[in-house]
């Protein structure tokens, strides 16, 4: 990626990665990845990422509805850590044209779809907590 493309996506994060390799994982869809050890592709930090993500999310509701039972914060968590949500954030921050995908899959429009985009930021929040701990993801 080039480093302007990274600053300005490193912007949109609020994260500065001292780890760039960790990003470009991130970044890295599947079908570029497939049948090579490098680069590897994002399934790995998507894992991780969905669990962060789980944490995050849930540590905010609890202090942001102090009163709410424990079926409120379900609804509210629930409703938040949705695929439509997290491509939501992943277009707004223009995800799709930073990843690294095959050209034949971003002629077809695979970085907008929703799973890819939810995917690449479950990878994108693991990268951050791994580059930068908690508070950058």
């Amino acid at each position: 990626m080039e480093e302007a493309a990274r600053e300005h996506l490193e912007k949109a994060l609020a994260h500065r990665f001292a780890n760039v390799a960790l990003l470009t994982e991130a970044l890295t869809h599947p079908s570029l990845a497939r049948g090579r050890a490098e680069p590897r592709s994002y399934e790995r930090l998507e894992f991780l990422g969905d669990r962060v993500l789980g944490l995050v999310v849930a540590d905010i509701l609890r202090d942001l509805y102090p009163e709410a039972t424990a079926g409120d914060l379900a609804r509210r968590y629930n409703a938040l850590v949705r695929r439509e949500a997290l491509a939501d954030v992943g277009r707004g921050i223009g995800l799709g044209a930073y990843l690294y995908i095959a050209p034949a899959d971003r002629t077809a429009g695979v970085a907008e779809n929703d799973t890819v985009l939810s995917d690449a930021m479950e990878a994108l929040l693991a990268a951050l907590y791994i580059d930068g701990g908690i508070e950058a993801a």
